[in-house]
């Protein structure tokens, strides 16, 4: 490459399986390589090209990788798939006795090796696995699915005695509902984990320097330094002990992946950035350059975020709510930031009552205006954990796999409605 490029080189392999009702199994496997380049120059744009072999991939890469990218005994096959099919068949045999459900299977094997090497000053070469499990049910009389999983970079083990109860309990609480009225001014309490993504989406997406260099974001570069949302949040993009992204050291420009506390105690820090805005900015971060592939150009975009433990204890945030909703489930989200709002899907919620969880209310949709919600984090608690490593993030047609989690949290100014959107 020319000392005035950028290049990426990636090579991508997945396995999908899907079974519905029936035993009706469906299996598929693709490798895909290619590469995404770009000239120096503000209005220079990415050009990509898939190969329909390794060989013209192979020729690109460093000699020190060429074996890493393309080990002697990979055939393409290289995942098993047998504890796949045994694990699907112990789902479907639960979820074929349920009456009335509709429901599917997915798992998804990912495994992704990129290099990236920038104007020949800087390179870095990382590697991605990703196993999930996605279970897809609704019974007849709901408007849309519902979508639990679980996720690990580890090994295709999943808790599916965990899956399955967690089925079993959207569906026993939105059986007992009643069709129960809708609560109104509210506080609402997450549980630890998955309610991360609500972070994700509206401060996350927030700090994301195109938006805030397009003036779609609430947030301005001049608000570096300045407190602008509430005290109790200090949002940070890694925590020790996360395994989840430690096989990918640089971002998909090649820079060094950044470890920053983007919010603390309610200042802001930092924004996610890649190279391009950072110099629009004219600020120092970078290493926030994701794409999902080498078909798309690198954006800003978020590896991992977390929602740090508060002083508070999960007794203390139930015992100060004598009336509010608690969501033992969170599911997928939307912000709109032309509209000043937002909307989340809890598939099981229930009602809180002098501190203790009471009526089930079933599924139900939050939503509130984006400026309001930043100060309206009551409290945060101290029982800080990570999501089960199914989520995901959509933006601009791209999807990546991501990273969220959180303690149990107390939010405020939000309105409740029944059922779920599409979102």
């Amino acid at each position: 490459m020319r000392k005035d490029q950028t290049e990426i080189i990636e090579s991508t392999r997945t396995h999908r399986f899907r079974i519905r009702p029936g035993n009706i199994t469906e299996y598929s496997f693709r490798e895909r390589n290619g590469s995404i380049s770009r000239e120096a120059g503000a209005g220079s744009d990415y050009e990509s090209n898939e190969f329909t072999g390794r060989g013209e991939l192979t020729r690109l890469l460093p000699d020190k990788l060429k074996r890493t990218f393309f080990p002697p005994d990979n055939d393409g096959a290289d995942m098993e798939t047998v504890p796949l099919t045994r694990q699907g068949e112990r789902i479907s045999s639960v979820l074929g006795t349920i009456p009335g459900l509709e429901w599917e299977v997915l798992f998804n094997l990912l495994n992704r090796k990129k290099y990236a090497e920038k104007d020949r000053k800087s390179s870095g070469y990382s590697s991605f696995s990703h196993f999930s499990v996605l279970i897809r049910f609704r019974l007849r009389e709901w408007n849309n699915f519902v979508e639990i999983g679980e996720g690990t970079i580890e090994n295709k083990d999943h808790n599916i005695s965990g899956l399955l109860s967690r089925v079993e309990d959207i569906i026993r609480c939105n059986a007992r509902s009643g069709g129960r009225k809708m609560p109104e001014g509210l506080p609402l309490i997450l549980s630890p984990g998955e309610g991360g993504i609500i972070f994700h989406e509206i401060l996350g997406h927030s700090l994301e320097a195109d938006h805030v260099f397009r003036g779609l974001s609430p947030f301005r570069i001049s608000d570096v330094g300045r407190k602008v949302v509430s005290e109790n949040i200090t949002l940070s993009t890694y925590k020790k002990g996360d395994p989840f992204f430690n096989g990918v050291p640089v971002d998909d420009e090649g820079n060094t992946r950044d470890n920053n506390t983007l919010i603390e105690k309610g200042v802001l820090r930092h924004l996610i950035s890649d190279s391009r805005h950072s110099g629009e900015l004219g600020i120092e971060d970078l290493g926030s350059a994701r794409m999902e592939d080498f078909t798309k150009r690198p954006l800003p975009r978020m590896f991992a975020i977390y929602l740090e433990n508060g002083g508070s204890s999960h007794e203390e945030l139930m015992g100060s709510t004598v009336s509010g909703v608690y969501a033992r489930e969170f599911g997928d989200g939307k912000v709109l930031f032309h509209k000043n709002r937002f909307y989340f899907n809890i598939p099981s919620a229930y009602m809180i009552k002098n501190g203790r969880v009471t009526d089930p209310l079933g599924s139900i949709t939050v939503s509130g205006k984006i400026n309001e919600v930043f100060n309206a984090v009551e409290m945060v608690g101290d029982d800080f954990s990570f999501d089960r490593g199914i989520s995901y993030c959509y933006k601009e047609g791209q999807t990546l796999n991501v990273m969220v989690g959180q303690p149990s949290v107390k939010i405020n100014r939000l309105t409740f409605s029944r059922g779920m959107n599409d979102l």
